[in-house]
């Protein structure tokens, strides 16, 4: 049985796969989860390749928290030292689980501020 926020990291990789084309090919319905515990991304696109990064959050007062908690740190800190940065999804849902966004931050955006990882 999966944990309360395995379940919204599934929910937010689905919501993607469902609402959002891949950015680099344009393809619809083309990102798909990678197997749990990949390292450092979570979505793949099965046409061009494209990677990404889903962290899921539910909406404090409406908004998007000031901090979402990502996990494997060892790896992500690794990657950002190689300059390998994957794009970022942040997907928002209420409290009653209902999607309200989907926000997306360019790999090339991410290289640029690598301080947002802590």
């Amino acid at each position: 049985m999966p944990t309360e926020r395995q379940d919204l990291g599934r929910r937010g990789e689905k919501a993607v796969h469902d609402h959002v084309p891949c950015p680099r090919c344009r393809r619809e319905r083309h990102l798909t989860s990678l197997p749990t515990n990949f390292q450092c991304a979570d979505l793949i696109c099965k046409f061009c390749g494209f990677l990404a990064q889903v962290k899921s959050t539910r909406l404090v007062d409406g908004h998007l928290p000031t901090r979402i908690m990502g996990a494997a740190w060892g790896p992500q800190r690794d990657q950002i030292i190689a300059g390998i940065f994957h794009s970022l999804f942040i997907v928002g849902f209420t409290p009653s689980k209902r999607l309200v966004s989907i926000d997306y931050i360019p790999g090339h955006v991410l290289q640029a501020v690598p301080h947002v990882f802590e």
